[in-house]
């Protein structure tokens, strides 16, 4: 028998099979690698160098100690750790038709805002990651039932509270408007033209306020402030100069500067008697200071929603107006950092608003847990000593004791 032998040949032959495996192999690896690389820049960029909410500048020197940051970050950790990002969705996630949260996750959209203020201060691409995921959730969930009992004739209004912090949060991150819902049914639907959808799409039949852009167009309430903070952040966004044109205008007749639009569409619970003009002059939604220090400043429609007329005005008055007060303040921020004077419209009206808070007794409202950050925003931009208190979480904002402190 011939015996069997190795020759050079057939040693190099077995060597270039080994390389060759060996160079699969890491052509393997390679690709999995850009894989995964490709799929984290599809869903996120480098962080925002100019957010929409605050000064780049601004942000940089905040502390990352003290009650307030660690109040922020708390709620942002109990979000991370509890909002349910899978379905059947709970009433801990990001779902626009409920007013409010469950357990430790209160306010959803806030608490992602807060994760994405986190991650811009200290950038922990944790709290970054869990921003994205929350955001790809929410895309659609305007069409769905809340599953914590909001009734079908809010979606508007819960829809408008919290889609705010949803945008403000991926701005914050540097989100890729490009990213797809993660739930089924909405894995092709891209944030950004779904962003841009929202606005106009009629949510419900039963109402005054079938959409967004109808909402803030034609009231003057607090529906109509939700709806033109959540439109003002939206427009800005996806940059519809077209639609922020409309949207600040209607801010501003809001605010008092009655020669920009046509008036509005009174609700039901409108009582002239809280308004400073006679009857068949269109009344602005926030009184003029020609009205005297006992209207000067007040909301009309909001405070109407007490149980007697003026002089007199009650609980629910003041809540109504504390939920309108927030939501123009946070459109009113949006537009001060894309240039707009908007603290100086309407004779400064935010200020006047707060100075009547102020001179009834009620700075911080009622005193819920959703009207406590408001003076800050009005001491920050106006420069005026105001009662202040931890600010915490509003319907729409929060966390201002830290961003305006």
């Amino acid at each position: 028998m011939t015996p069997v032998t190795t020759g050079r040949r057939d040693v190099a032959a077995a060597g270039r099979v080994l390389v060759h495996a060996s160079a699969a192999r890491l052509l393997a690896a390679i690709v999995l690698l850009v894989a995964a690389i490709g799929a984290t820049a599809s869903v996120a960029t480098a962080a925002t160098a100019s957010p929409m909410m605050i000064a780049a500048e601004r942000l940089a020197v905040l502390p990352t100690n003290g009650t307030p940051y660690t109040y922020m970050k708390r709620r942002a950790d109990a979000a991370m750790k509890h909002m349910r990002l899978t379905m059947p969705a709970d009433g801990t996630s990001p779902w626009l038709p409920n007013f409010n949260g469950s357990g430790s996750v209160t306010r959803p959209g806030v608490q992602t805002l807060a994760a994405a203020l986190v991650y811009a201060r200290t950038k922990d691409v944790r709290y970054r990651d869990f921003v994205i995921r929350a955001n790809r959730f929410v895309i659609g969930t305007e069409g769905a039932r809340s599953n914590t009992g909001t009734s079908a004739g809010d979606i508007v209004l819960a829809t408008a509270r919290n889609i705010t912090a949803y945008v403000l949060a991926a701005d914050l991150v540097g989100m890729s408007p490009n990213v797809t819902g993660s739930r089924p049914g909405h894995t092709r639907n891209q944030w950004r033209a779904w962003l841009g959808a929202l606005r106009t799409k009629v949510m419900t039949t039963s109402g005054n306020c079938p959409s967004l852009v109808r909402c803030n167009d034609e009231r003057a309430h607090n529906w109509g402030a939700f709806a033109s903070a959540a439109r003002i952040a939206i427009d800005l966004h996806v940059d519809d100069q077209a639609d922020l044109a409309v949207a600040v205008s209607r801010l501003k007749r809001w605010i008092g500067e009655a020669d920009n639009g046509i008036g509005w569409n009174p609700s039901a619970a409108f009582d002239r008697s809280y308004a400073c003009v006679p009857a068949g002059v269109m009344w602005s939604a926030v009184n003029g200071s020609s009205c005297g220090p006992k209207k000067d400043g007040m909301l009309v429609e909001d405070i109407s929603r007490s149980a007697g007329s003026y002089p007199t005005y009650d609980r629910k008055g003041i809540g109504y107006t504390m939920e309108a007060y927030q939501a123009q303040l946070v459109a009113a921020i949006l537009l001060e950092r894309r240039g707009y004077d908007a603290f100086e419209w309407g004779n400064q009206g935010f200020r006047r608003t707060m100075d009547w808070l102020v001179r009834e007794g009620k700075p911080f409202g009622n005193g819920s847990s959703v009207e406590k950050h408001e003076s800050w925003i009005a001491q920050f931009f106006y420069k005026k000593t105001y009662p202040t208190t931890a600010a915490g979480m509003g319907r729409t904002f929060g966390f201002t004791d830290w961003l305006y402190g």
